[in-house]
């Protein structure tokens, strides 16, 4: 358990989540464009960041997310949006 907890820790949370949501929208061809699958994208990203405290408190995650809104917003710029441009292109994400 711990060299998988190491294992865990060399990568961001971020990514980590942002990986997890691209896993479970895969296969659910969400169109972005439609308010719908927005919250679709919405309730995955939640999910994701609620499996992370989950495991933080089963030991299984070396920390807790300190902003976890701030992780769902990064999250959702990055997999539906601009990324780390769009505050600076002044869209919002469609997510």
């Amino acid at each position: 358990m711990a060299s998988d907890l190491a294992a865990r820790s060399a990568v961001s949370p971020l990514a980590e989540i942002e990986a997890e949501v691209q896993a479970r929208a895969k296969n659910l061809a969400l169109d972005l464009g439609m308010e719908a699958d927005c919250q679709v994208l919405r309730q995955l990203v939640e999910q994701a960041i609620a499996d992370w405290g989950a495991e933080h408190k089963r030991g299984l995650r070396p920390f807790a997310l300190s902003d976890p809104e701030l992780v769902a917003d990064r999250v959702l710029r990055n997999v539906a949006g601009y990324g780390p441009l769009e505050p600076l292109l002044g869209r919002g994400h469609g997510a």
